[in-house]
């Protein structure tokens, strides 16, 4: 059975270590259109070998993507200019060689080998295509389809945007949003913490309620939508630059954005039970090898409810508890959500119930602090905070004047961005 390494993408080179959908957005303004007449391939003009003859070149899994260009057409998507038939790389037209070729949007090569991004022609929003093979046992696309159905705020399971097949092509094909990873950027201020702790709780609760054990809860498979915190798109390839590739792009804070929405992905390994209890897995497949059900094949079955409980947890222990210094609230949680035992773990029920005291305080000012890695020395501590602290200060002037503007204009005040 799959397991996606980045929606699960590890940055690995080769397909084979690239099995997931990593990242996805809901929307962008990627500069996706139909070949010109004038771009199409001239009868006898050189063509780009198949091979890696220069730097630069397709891919063998970019090779395959490029072969379903019409047939993804047919049905609506259209790839980057890169994937076209007959491309032609526009750096080695234009004599263009070192760090230059970057600002070429079609020489950023794309690094999932069983997903893609690809703009809907209907709307032009950006989407990230996944490609399930039918040899699968099909449990990945009747679970997200499965939740794609239940219209319910607590629910942070991907959504599926379009599903279909096309010719020649013993597959299913899942089209979803783009999304981010869920750091990046990086977390700004403790409000940002407390918020994605309490989604990730709600939406594992969300699936547990349902019997539906993740069995894969890890750090790659958790992102983001970035809409609200880049407001104008990102390149799907290098999220760091511009849906046009020729500029970098830098990020809102959260803190000072309208609400960002987590989401889970990758449900290759996942598991739907019926009936009553008790509920097992067996394997040893997933990201987190820290998980004891994980470390050893011969410890049979397990709980994947706790197993779920662990590695949910353990996100929060490294990327979170580990990072900051200023999160110790976080720790008693933690600390028995991430227990060797799995018996002696909350339940998803009981995690919330923990973590709900802390929640119903995020609107004190305490909560708006800035994150305090723990690499900062003093000095370079209190300048931040100071630089953070006015910041924030202006950014809550102009929202409450901006909210008094629109009362007293008889306008929506609480469309203004906090």
């Amino acid at each position: 059975m799959m397991s996606e390494n980045k929606q699960c993408v590890h940055k690995s080179r080769t397909p084979d270590l690239k099995p997931s959908v990593c990242s996805m957005a809901l929307n962008g303004n990627y500069e996706h259109s139909a070949p010109k007449p004038d771009e199409q391939e001239q009868a006898g003009s050189p063509q780009p070998d198949d091979s890696n003859a220069f730097e630069g070149a397709l891919e063998p899994w970019e090779i395959e993507w490029r072969d379903r260009f019409e047939r993804l057409k047919a049905k609506g998507y259209i790839l980057r200019p890169r994937f076209r038939p007959g491309w032609q790389p526009s750096w080695l037209r234009s004599g263009i060689t070192g760090y230059e070729r970057f600002r070429y949007e079609d020489f950023l090569d794309h690094e999932i080998a069983n997903a893609i991004d690809a703009t809907r022609s209907k709307d032009n929003s950006i989407v990230m295509i996944k490609r399930v093979p039918e040899g699968d046992d099909g449990t990945e696309f009747e679970i997200a389809k499965f939740f794609t159905t239940l219209r319910d705020p607590r629910n942070h399971c991907v959504p599926i945007l379009d599903s279909f097949e096309i010719e020649g092509d013993e597959a299913i094909y899942m089209v979803m949003p783009l999304l981010r990873d869920f750091n990046d950027p990086p977390f700004y201020a403790v409000k940002d913490v407390v918020d994605f702790v309490h989604q990730t709780l709600e939406g594992t609760k969300f699936m547990h309620n349902r019997l539906v054990a993740h069995r894969d809860l890890a750090r790659f498979n958790i992102m983001m939508d970035g809409t609200p915190l880049y407001p104008k798109g990102f390149h799907p390839s290098r999220k760091f630059r511009s849906p046009s590739a020729q500029r970098f792009v830098r990020g809102r804070y959260r803190l000072h954005a309208p609400p960002v929405v987590y989401y889970f992905v990758d449900f290759g390994l996942s598991t739907k039970y019926e009936g009553d209890g008790p509920y097992r897995a067996w394997g040893i497949d997933g990201q987190d090898r820290d998980a004891p059900e994980l470390q050893e094949l011969g410890r049979g079955f397990y709980d994947p409810f706790a197993l779920d409980i662990f590695t949910l947890g353990n996100v929060y222990k490294k990327y979170l508890l580990d990072k900051y210094a200023n999160l110790k609230f976080l720790r008693p949680l933690v600390e028995i959500m991430t227990r060797k035992n799995p018996t002696d773990r909350p339940t998803i029920n009981e995690a919330m119930f923990l973590f709900e005291p802390i929640y119903q305080n995020r609107t004190r000012p305490k909560f708006r602090k800035r994150l305090h890695p723990f690499h900062e020395d003093r000095t370079t501590r209190c300048f931040r905070d100071s630089v953070a602290a006015y910041r924030d200060m202006g950014h809550m002037s102009w929202y409450f004047v901006s909210y008094w503007y629109r009362l007293l204009t008889l306008q929506r005040p609480w469309k203004a961005e906090r």
